[in-house]
C-alpha cells in the first residue's frame, strides 16, 4: 500500500509538472500561430482542462495527504510530505490560476 500511494502521487505530480512545462513551451511558440489557430488551441485546451484538471488536482492532493498519514515515517519525511500537500493547495487556489482560467490572459503584457 505504501508503494502504491507514493507511486500514484508521484505520477500525478509528474503529470501536473508536465502540464506546466508545456505552458513554457507554448510561450515560445505563440508568436508562430495565427489568431484562428490560437483560438482553436485554447478552446480545445480549456474544454479538456475544465473536465480533467479538478479531478487530477484533488486526486493528487488526497494521495499526498494519505501518503503523509500512512506511507512515510514520522519526522522530517512527514513534514516534507505535508509541505508538498500545502503547496498543492496553494497552487489550486492561487489567484493567477483563477485569473488565467477566467480571462485566457496568462501572460502579462502579451495580449
Amino acid at each position: 500500500m505504501d508503494i502504491f500511494l507514493m507511486a500514484a502521487s508521484l505520477a500525478l505530480a509528474g503529470i501536473i509538472a508536465g502540464i506546466y512545462v508545456s505552458g513554457v513551451i507554448h510561450d515560445f511558440r505563440i508568436d508562430d500561430l495565427t489568431a484562428g489557430q490560437y483560438m482553436a488551441m485554447h478552446q480545445m485546451r480549456d474544454r479538456t482542462f475544465t473536465r480533467v484538471m479538478p479531478l487530477v488536482r484533488l486526486t493528487t492532493l488526497v494521495l499526498i495527504a494519505a501518503m503523509a498519514m500512512f506511507a512515510v515515517d514520522a519526522g522530517l519525511p512527514r513534514i516534507l510530505t505535508i509541505v508538498a500537500a500545502a503547496l498543492v493547495v496553494i497552487d489550486i487556489g492561487s489567484p493567477s490560476a483563477v485569473r488565467c482560467r477566467s480571462t485566457n490572459r496568462c501572460r502579462a503584457g502579451r495580449r
